[in-house]
């Protein structure tokens, strides 16, 4: 199902990424590190269950239009 194919891209992701910040882990707070775990589980994999599981009642046209400027509005939100 949908939900399964994002929890694979995210442990792939997690386990492709982690010996570039193993190096890097110990200059964390550990408040941080767990910020981080929140935004990585949360708002990233969670969004992305999401979005995955919505592309079954939600128009194909519709999903182009909103997710295609995404970068552009993120980059603006985030400005």
């Amino acid at each position: 199902g949908p939900l399964q194919v994002v929890i694979a891209q995210m442990l792939w992701a997690g386990l492709l990424l982690l010996p570039v910040s193993a190096t890097s882990l110990g200059a964390i707070a550990p408040r941080d590190r767990l910020l981080l775990i929140l935004l990585g589980i949360v708002f990233t994999a969670g969004a992305h269950g999401l979005f995955t599981i919505s592309l079954r009642s939600v128009p194909v046209a519709i999903v182009g239009i909103t997710s295609g400027p995404e970068p552009v509005y993120g980059m603006v939100l985030a400005w």
